[in-house]
């Protein structure tokens, strides 16, 4: 242990000695949505605390400071130090099972986690709790250096260009506009299995697109490994932002890539439902990025070059519910080692059901309205709800089925059906307000 701590103060002095003077130095030691944000919060921090922000970066994560066009930085690999204090032994650690964590935690003991000019500082305090932030994640960086959360993050204003080795090894699968990029990892949240990917690439390689997969465990049908192309993070990105799609799970490549917009589909499992509209409620112009969120076991519709994907999509989150169903009831019986049970039926609830791991305490993307359905045997009597989707409130309410049925939303449209007959319509649309009565046009202002 004399030697882990000696190991420690190296780190420590080495990171040190990198400091400038008459700086603010941020060591950039998360990963690679954290360092994003860090990064897009130089403007603020530095309007604010009137002093210039070197950061201390990664060698790996180099290319985010050309995508923001910073000079101001230095290089430091910590992936030796890293290694050894994962691979240590903490008995008394929080997370100490958690060998991803280890190094966070070690950091937020070795550096102190509030600005601190000539000296590093990290962005990884517990002042704002990561559980308790009631606001997207992104700003909690700027909570914890202090800054007045009210702004809007700005976008990238450059573009990565793949390398010329990386383009020549891309160059012999296909041209850029004919790639699409599957990223199927997180660090954060739960992954979804090849049977899930495999249905959006089986249409995508039917449209004549290639597929390269960001991913060594996953095997996605006629995907290509990047990994075995042997392009690096900085290549993932830039062929992610050339190429003709990216189809993604909800991680910090996303984040990167929120720029290329409509082009990006990341897919939010029930888990990260507390960050749905990360990719565009912070930023300061619209993303159009297609953000699509699976929760109580449906997946939300998203249409892919006129092709309806979330419909089939929806049979393999059916299974998932059927065998989170199995596990449930397996748990229950002393036929079945529980643990195992548990652990399944977890997975498959943190994936597509109500998972229970983050809170529902972010103010910035409401809490859904609850939904009540009456039955009696199989006759519908009563149906209301009231959802939030993006930025529109939508109300539903229904008697006996489709005898009577009124919808409305925040944005002054109202349709009123009977027995599935439209009797009444009132929409506004290019600014003009129109009013139909069994479908006539009676009104328009």
């Amino acid at each position: 242990m004399d030697n882990f701590f000696k190991k420690l103060s190296l780190l420590y002095n080495n990171i040190s000695s990198l400091c400038k003077s008459n700086c603010y130095n941020l060591v950039l030691h998360k990963h690679l949505g954290d360092v994003f944000y860090a990064i897009a919060l130089k403007p603020f921090f530095e309007a604010q605390y009137k002093a210039p922000l070197h950061f201390i970066v990664r060698p790996q994560h180099e290319f985010l400071m050309k995508l923001f066009d910073v000079k101001n930085y230095t290089i430091f690999d910590m992936k030796q130090f890293e290694n050894n204090i994962i691979n240590t032994n903490f008995k008394y650690m929080p997370f100490a099972n958690h060998k991803s964590h280890r190094f966070d935690m070690i950091c937020k003991d070795l550096f102190p986690s509030f600005p601190v000019k000539n000296a590093p500082f990290i962005v990884d305090g517990e002042r704002n709790n990561f559980c308790l932030f009631k606001n997207y994640w992104a700003y909690l960086w700027a909570e914890n250096m202090d800054l007045n959360p009210n702004f809007k993050f700005l976008l990238p204003e450059n573009k990565l260009a793949l390398s010329e080795q990386a383009r020549r090894k891309i160059k012999k699968i296909a041209s850029l506009d004919k790639i699409v990029l599957f990223a199927p990892e997180a660090a954060t949240f739960p992954e979804f299995g090849p049977e899930f990917w495999n249905v959006i690439a089986d249409v995508v390689y039917k449209k004549g697109y290639k597929i390269i997969v960001n991913s060594k465990k996953i095997k996605i049908e006629h995907g290509i490994s990047a990994f075995d192309l042997g392009l690096s993070l900085e290549d993932i990105c830039a062929l992610g932002m050339n190429c003709a799609y990216v189809f993604a799970l909800r991680s910090g490549l996303c984040d990167v890539l929120v720029g290329i917009g409509s082009r990006l589909y990341a897919f939010y499992p029930a888990q990260g439902r507390r960050e749905l509209y990360s990719l565009s409620r912070p930023f300061a112009t619209k993303t159009n990025v297609n953000e699509i969120q699976i929760h109580k076991w449906k997946i939300s519709y998203f249409n892919w070059e006129g092709i309806d994907l979330g419909k089939r999509l929806q049979p393999i989150i059916n299974k998932w519910h059927i065998q989170y169903i199995k596990e449930k009831i397996k748990s229950r019986s002393f036929l079945y080692n529980k643990g195992v049970c548990r652990f399944w039926y977890r997975l498959f609830n943190d994936l597509a059901g109500t998972s229970k791991v983050f809170p529902e305490n972010n103010l910035a993307n409401p809490k859904e309205y609850n939904i009540k359905n009456v039955h009696l045997g199989i006759l519908p009597i009563f149906y209301k709800s009231k959802q939030i989707q993006e930025d529109r409130i939508e109300k539903i309410t229904s008697i006996f089925g489709n005898f009577y049925k009124i919808k409305k939303n925040n944005f002054g449209k109202k349709n009123i059906r009977i027995l599935g007959i439209s009797v009444y319509t009132r929409k506004i649309k290019n600014h003009h307000k129109f009013v139909k009565i069994l479908g006539i046009t009676i009104h328009k202002k």
